[in-house]
């Protein structure tokens, strides 16, 4: 799987905690940073459906 930071600039993503996420045959998501205590959430789209996930973290 590809992770690809929006926007283009890693220090950027990373404050904002939006990821791109590209594999094969769908692409998505992530809006959070895992490496914060949080909520992680995950959207994933392909021709067949979709997925939206959360992730909750104690900190």
């Amino acid at each position: 799987m590809e992770n690809s930071a929006l926007p283009s600039n890693p220090y950027l993503a990373q404050a904002s905690g939006i990821f791109k996420l590209d594999g094969s045959g769908y692409e998505g998501f992530q809006l959070g940073n895992p490496q914060r205590p949080g909520t992680v959430r995950v959207q994933i789209y392909s021709n067949q459906g979709s997925l939206d996930r959360g992730f909750w973290q104690a900190g």
